[in-house]
């Protein structure tokens, strides 16, 4: 699992602490991994946490880099916020990626701007986990969440795609918001990490386990407007 910002890392941290077999490991370059064992109906599960030293691109890349160097992670997780930007989610819905849209490459011409978005697919061992639980619950799935204060909150996880890049969107009219929903009219919420994440495991799925995969799970915090 990987996080970005504090108040998220603080959720991942809580929500291992509650399994009673939580630990904190620190290594030589001062990095944090929270460890622990959560049950499932498979039996025990060993999960990591880490969080990026920054929001970004590449500091995600770098935080995966250092999961797969130290535990060797036959799934990689990137938690946390975006912001939604189809009519499909509200705020406080929960967001599977099924694929993760690169809106940063682009050619600029004198006629202006030509974006060259760029997509991955999550891996299709995750894929067939993520579908078969959307078909065995429902899409989108109506979940009943107890958040730490003890107050009991619904709200809907869906799947769908989603933009991913270095700029950070509070503009409705914003010329990333039309090129994304041009590029696939699904796409669900847009982030500043997940990309990050899709090309570090591109790029090294080789040295991983086998049936290695990622996925990003992302709460919509905002509507990437000036309101975010």
């Amino acid at each position: 699992f990987r996080s970005v910002l504090g108040k998220e890392t603080k959720a991942v941290t809580d929500a291992l602490a509650a399994t009673g077999s939580f630990r904190k490991e620190t290594d030589p370059a001062g990095r944090r991994f929270r460890e622990a064992e959560v049950g499932t109906r498979a039996g025990l599960v060993r999960v990591v946490a880490t969080q990026a030293v920054d929001p970004g691109q590449r500091p995600a890349a770098m935080a995966f880099e250092q999961l797969r160097q130290r535990y060797q992670p036959r799934v990689v997780v990137l938690v946390g916020i975006a912001g939604g930007i189809s009519p499909a989610v509200n705020l406080g819905d929960v967001v599977v990626v099924r694929q993760v849209i690169y809106y940063d490459l682009r050619k600029e011409t004198p006629q202006g701007i030509v974006h060259r978005g760029e997509a991955q697919p999550v891996p299709a061992t995750v894929r067939h986990a993520m579908n078969d639980f959307f078909s065995s619950h429902g899409e989108p799935y109506q979940a009943n969440i107890r958040d730490p204060t003890g107050v009991s909150r619904d709200c809907r996880v869906l799947p769908g795609p989603i933009g991913s890049g270095e700029a950070v969107v509070a503009r409705k009219d914003a010329e990333i918001r039309s090129f994304l929903t041009h590029f696939n009219d699904k796409t669900l919420a847009l982030e500043t990490e997940t990309a990050g994440l899709a090309q570090a495991f591109y790029e090294t799925a080789a040295m991983l386990p086998p049936g290695s995969g990622w996925l990003g799970i992302r709460g919509i915090s905002d509507h990437a407007d000036a309101s975010k």
